[in-house]
């Protein structure tokens, strides 16, 4: 599995940054428990930075509403095709859009991913043919089904080392506006790296998504990534590097932050989609295995 966030990535942004993200850089896997815990145990100050972003949760500070658009491209080869990827954000609803399809799960292919914190449910979309919805309290039936497929791996993930691996450089950038700063995420045992450049001026409310995570995923979802450096309360990314050495392999970047409230039709599903549910995409996985 690539060196990836799997959505920036399930992170809304998990699962799109999966499929930005190169496809040559390997992976291992990451323990992410809860990110206050977590991070204030480690001693860098990279992490302690990152703590302390989550901690100031008692400043006021507005939730993000609006739009963030993404593209993704690679500098090597300019007559690639560049992907996009809408991220909308309103108080009980966020939604990523791409302008591709992406293999979200065996068995299922999405150009969009729904985060439904007024129904505690998640829906994927494939284009206007199809939308499968996953509650809340479906998502441990789907969690042991992929560590089954995993080779009954779940659980046995290990912990991400703070120490070596978390490096906060001190440089910072104006990103449309937003004040960023630079923390780069190593890959073990190499000189591949990710870069990403965070700003505190966004926030957004991740709601259950954060939490499925935290209380589920994590043990079952193969990442070499520390998922609360991008999903946290208190800051998001606006520019994500992939690196080989001194190589930048793929840039994802921010190219708009529009604050307008969204039209809530945005979050409608297609009508005529044929709608599925996790009793399906099992179905689908066991056939795939075939």
């Amino acid at each position: 599995m690539s060196f990836r966030i799997f959505s920036f990535t399930i992170a809304a942004l998990l699962f799109s940054v999966a499929a930005l993200a190169p496809r040559s850089i390997s992976a291992q896997v990451a323990s992410t428990q809860d990110a206050s815990a977590q991070i204030v145990s480690a001693p860098t100050a990279a992490a302690q930075t990152i703590s302390a972003q989550n901690a100031s949760a008692q400043v006021a500070s507005a939730q993000f509403e609006g739009e963030v658009r993404f593209h993704a491209f690679e500098p090597d080869e300019p007559n690639s095709p560049t992907r996009t990827v809408q991220f909308f954000a309103t108080p009980d609803r966020i939604l990523l859009q791409s302008n591709f399809r992406y293999r979200a799960f065996p068995g299922l292919d999405a150009d969009a991913f729904m985060v439904r914190n007024d129904r505690q449910d998640f829906v994927f979309l494939s284009g206007s043919e199809q939308a499968m919805q996953i509650s809340k309290d479906e998502v441990q039936g789907l969690a042991n089904l992929i560590g089954r497929m995993q080779g009954g791996n779940q659980g046995q993930s290990r912990s991400f080392d703070w120490d070596t691996r978390l490096e906060e450089t001190g440089q910072t950038q104006q990103i449309l506006g937003f004040r960023t700063e630079q923390f780069k995420v190593h890959e073990e045992n190499s000189d591949r790296y990710v870069s990403v450049w965070l700003t505190d001026e966004i926030q957004i409310r991740w709601g259950m998504l954060q939490d499925t995570w935290d209380q589920t995923l994590s043990s079952v979802i193969e990442i070499d990534m520390p998922i609360e450096v991008f999903m946290n309360r208190r800051s998001f990314p606006l520019q994500i590097d992939y690196y080989d050495g001194d190589r930048l392999i793929t840039r994802v970047e921010a190219r708009q932050v529009d604050r307008r409230a969204v039209n809530p039709e945005r979050f409608d599903i297609p009508e005529g989609a044929r709608m599925i549910g996790i009793a399906d995409l099992m179905m689908n996985m066991m056939r795939q295995r075939r």
